[in-house]
């Protein structure tokens, strides 16, 4: 079964910082074009994305002011965080977005399991993403965000020309391929911003700096040392543990099971505050954003994994009533995924616990299903479990509103017509839910 997007593993980093004026440093900005969207991945599976996370802290920021925000991202298709905030913050606010790869582009990580060799040619002493482990490094050592961005670049193993792209250094699979991309962008003096310090340069007093850090879907240990080495940078740039809302995990003491080495499990510290999912992401914006007075300087930060796909047009959505059954036709006027297949999209209103089936048949292409709900989330995909190369889902629906059917097939290049039922039950209704 294949996901909607692509399956590569990445690591993400996600800060917040603030500035006045606008202004690019390092690698030119690769914007994202308007019809993809790129996401964080938590650890239920859950996604938060780029114009949804954009909106909720200019919401914020806008009721609030604070006077400083940093935003550094580090996962896969990072970049494309970049020019939503941007276009969302307010224009009197100071901010400097860093991401670790073009919107396009992967992140990359050093594994456990790569040559010492490649950690030492890389100067670590342990696995960690690349982008994350450079990045805190020059922002340890005090210098201007300004700066920052235009260092960070050639300090990063896996840019171009670094050492993680050197088959003599990183040989096999430990050589990165293709490189990342750091980006930046800043707004008003974001330029001139230090962690834990005013643009002025004066030191922020530790009640007036507040933080998120978020740990997504990380299934490396990388991940965990990138959250132990921000943690810790934080506290060392006069942050307080009162004043970090650390989100990880199913929350402190939980176990995750690591793919390196397979088998492995980590356990969440217990400086963890809460599980990271979609409801405690925005509720911790909330309480470190909208407290009063406003903080100085704000930090959110996440590790983990994201990707991009295409920007579904939900408005557009084709009503789909219950026991219905459409009969059309996906052809080259339709619109594609990113990985060429054509798609329709279909919408239905739903209640919290009624039992749905969804069938999608073919007699000329492989069918595939997606079943999101109104906050773009993934309820549910399939192949051929309707049998052949047709795709059924049938469910319990989780909760009450819209949701929405894509229609889609396997592989680019395939085309022709289809059969889409839609069937509802009454809450509570029984039936094995096929996968």
């Amino acid at each position: 079964m294949r996901r909607l997007s692509k399956s590569r593993r990445c690591s993400l980093v996600v800060l917040v910082a603030i500035g006045l004026g606008c202004g690019l440093a390092g690698a030119e900005l690769a914007v994202q074009p308007e019809d993809r969207t790129s996401y964080l991945i938590l650890p239920d599976g859950g996604r938060v994305y780029d114009d949804e996370l954009a909106a909720r802290v200019a919401e914020l920021v806008t009721a609030t002011t604070p006077d400083g925000l940093i935003f550094v991202f580090t996962q896969c298709s990072s970049g494309g965080m970049l020019d939503e905030l941007a276009t969302a913050l307010p224009g009197e606010v100071n901010a400097a977005l860093f991401s670790a790869s073009r919107y396009d582009e992967p992140a990359w990580m050093a594994a456990s399991w790569d040559p010492p060799g490649c950690l030492r040619g890389c100067g670590l002493s342990r696995p960690e993403s690349y982008f994350a482990w450079a990045l805190a490094r020059l922002m340890g050592q005090g210098y201007p965000l300004g700066e920052v961005a235009e260092a960070v670049e050639e300090l990063d193993p896996a840019a171009p020309g670094g050492p993680a792209t050197d088959p003599a250094i990183c040989p096999g699979e430990s050589r990165v391929d293709p490189p990342e991309h750091p980006q930046s962008l800043f707004l008003g003096q974001g330029k001139l911003l230090r962690l834990g310090v005013t643009p002025a340069g004066a030191p922020i007093s530790p009640s007036a700096l507040a933080a998120v850090l978020v740990v997504g879907e990380a299934d490396t240990i990388a991940m965990w040392n990138d959250l132990d080495r921000y943690y810790t940078l934080l506290l060392s740039c006069g942050f307080t543990p009162e004043g970090i809302m650390v989100l990880a995990g199913e929350g402190p003491g939980s176990q995750v099971e690591l793919s390196d080495p397979e088998g492995k499990v980590f356990v969440v510290p217990d400086y963890v505050d809460a599980p990271a999912t979609r409801t405690e992401v925005f509720s911790a914006l909330e309480l470190a954003l909208g407290r009063t007075p406003p903080p100085e300087q704000f930090v959110f930060w996440c590790t983990g994994h994201g990707d991009e796909e295409r920007r579904l047009r939900w408005a557009e959505a084709i009503p789909l009533a219950a026991g219905a059954e459409v009969r059309g036709r996906l052809d080259s006027t339709d619109d594609t995924l990113l990985d060429g297949s054509l798609y329709e999209l279909f919408s239905f209103p739903g209640e919290a616990g009624a039992r749905i089936s969804v069938t999608l048949s073919s007699r000329e292409f492989d069918a595939f299903l997606w079943l999101y709900d109104g906050e773009r989330q993934v309820v549910a995909s399939d192949d051929d479990s309707g049998g052949g190369t047709d795709a059924y889902i049938s469910l319990t629906l989780p909760a009450s509103g819209m949701y929405y059917v894509v229609v889609n097939t396997y592989s680019e290049g395939e085309r022709g017509e289809y059969l889409l039922s839609l069937q509802v039950g009454p809450q509570g209704a029984g039936g094995k839910v096929k996968p």
